[in-house]
């Protein structure tokens, strides 16, 4: 995988085939986001085109899917700038 290029597939299940990609090049993870459709362990993907808002089953997942995101994030832009 080219290093420079970072995406994100998605699906509606872990079992479906992927259905989507969001690059993440310019991406901005937060996690502090109000609910969303009732659901608490929400974060957004902000890219320059649109918001991507997800929530995980519980407080850890979405901690390590956010640490994930960012450092995924982190490595693209550092490597661009040096």
């Amino acid at each position: 995988a080219d290093p420079k290029d970072i995406r994100l597939y998605y699906g509606r299940s872990a079992q479906e085939r992927v259905i989507g990609m969001v690059q993440l090049q310019q991406a901005t993870i937060r996690k502090d986001v109000e609910k969303k459709w009732g659901k608490e362990f929400c974060f957004e993907i902000i890219t320059g085109t649109r918001t991507w808002q997800l929530y995980a089953d519980d407080e850890v997942s979405m901690n390590q899917w956010v640490q994930a995101l960012q450092q995924k994030c982190a490595a693209y832009k550092k490597l661009h700038v040096e």
